[in-house]
C-alpha cells in the first residue's frame, strides 16, 4: 500500500488483536513494514532513474526514522517527550526526502 505521507503511516489505526499489547506491537510493526516499503520503493525507483544521491538521502533518512522508531516503546504514551520530538525530527528528515525524490521522479517522467 502506497501512503502520501510517513506522518499517514505513523496515525494508522492498530490492527485487531486479542489484547492491547497484541495491539500496539502489531501497530509498530505494521508501522516499521510500511516505512521500509515506502522507502524502499522511493529508493530503488531513484537509482533506476540514475539519481543515485537523491536515492542514498532517501535510503539514509529512512533507515534511520524507521531503526529509531523500533528502538522505542510499542506504546506511544510511554515515550518520553524528548524521544517524540526526535522521532519527529527523523519522520520530517525521511518526509522530506521521499518528497525530492518523488519530485525528481516526476520531473525525469516522459
Amino acid at each position: 500500500m502506497r501512503y502520501a505521507s510517513l506522518l499517514d503511516i505513523l496515525c494508522k489505526k492498530p490492527p485487531h488483536a486479542s489484547n492491547q499489547n497484541d495491539a500496539l506491537l502489531l501497530q509498530r510493526v505494521t508501522q516499521f513494514t510500511d516505512i521500509e516499503d515506502s522507502v524502499l520503493d522511493a529508493w530503488l525507483q531513484l537509482e533506476n532513474a540514475n539519481l543515485d544521491e537523491l536515492a542514498a538521502r532517501v535510503l539514509n533518512d529512512g533507515l534511520l526514522f524507521e531503526h529509531y522508531l523500533s528502538q522505542l516503546a510499542d506504546d506511544p504514551d510511554k515515550r518520553t517527550d524528548e524521544q517524540k520530538a526526535q522521532l519527529e525530527t527523523f519522520r520530517m528528515n525521511a518526509q522530506t526526502s521521499l518528497d525530492q525524490g518523488r519530485a525528481a521522479l516526476a520531473t525525469k517522467k516522459p
